[in-house]
């Protein structure tokens, strides 16, 4: 699951992907680490999907703007600290 941070670097759009570690298989080549991505109000806005190469393996991403069906599940929104998780992963990586 990727989230879109609205202007996490000033006017640009940063997709945050720290499950993507999930797909790795090294026995095919594929290792792929968390990532921040840049990603255009397009994206943001669901009008375009965002594709990038990352260790020779295609991530091709697609936002879902009005879709908030993550609220119906209860057991997930109850899981706190994901606001402050979000802060100290852009605060490392700015440094």
């Amino acid at each position: 699951m990727g989230w879109a941070l609205g202007e996490a670097y000033g006017e640009k759009h940063a997709l945050l992907d720290l499950t993507i570690t999930q797909v790795n298989w090294p026995e095919f080549g594929i290792v792929l680490p968390p990532a921040c991505l840049k990603v255009t109000q397009e994206f943001v806005l669901g009008v375009r999907s965002a594709n990038f190469e990352i260790n020779k393996t295609l991530l091709i991403y697609k936002a879902y703007p009005d879709d908030r069906t993550y609220n119906d599940h209860s057991d997930c929104m109850k899981a706190g600290g994901l606001d402050e998780a979000a802060a100290i992963v852009l605060r490392r990586m700015q440094d």
